[in-house]
C-alpha cells in the first residue's frame, strides 16, 4: 500500500509517517512517537519531511502491518519533493525587490 500520493495541484504535502499516524488512530506525533520507541525529534523531522525514518522506527511498523520498503521509499520521495519545495520558496523570497543574497 502507497501511503504518499504526489502533491497534483495540493498546496501542502503530507508525509507517509503522518498518513500512517492518521491510520493508526494516533492524534499527535508524540504518541506516534512513543508507539514506534523513537524520541519525538526524530520523528518529528520524519513527519515534516527534513529527514528519513528512523531506523528504530522500523521494527514497529513491520509489526503493525506497514509495508516497509513501500513507506520507506515513500518517504525518500516526500524529503525530495519537501526540498524541491523549501529551496523554490526560498529562490522566490530572494528574487523579491530588495532582497537577495549579499
Amino acid at each position: 500500500m502507497r501511503f504518499w500520493k504526489p502533491p497534483g495541484g495540493a498546496t501542502e504535502m503530507q508525509a507517509p509517517l503522518d498518513e500512517v499516524r492518521q491510520k493508526l488512530g494516533l492524534r499527535t506525533v508524540a504518541e506516534l512517537g512513543i508507539v514506534l520507541g523513537c524520541r519525538y525529534h526524530a520523528i518529528y523531522n520524519a513527519v515534516r519531511g527534513f529527514a528519513p525514518i528512523p531506523k528504530a522506527a522500523w521494527g514497529p511498523l513491520q509489526e503493525l502491518g506497514v509495508d516497509l520498503s513501500a513507506l520507506l521509499e515513500d518517504q525518500a520521495t516526500f524529503v525530495a519533493a519537501r526540498a524541491a519545495q523549501l529551496r523554490a520558496e526560498l529562490k522566490a523570497r530572494l528574487a523579491a525587490p530588495g532582497e537577495g543574497l549579499r
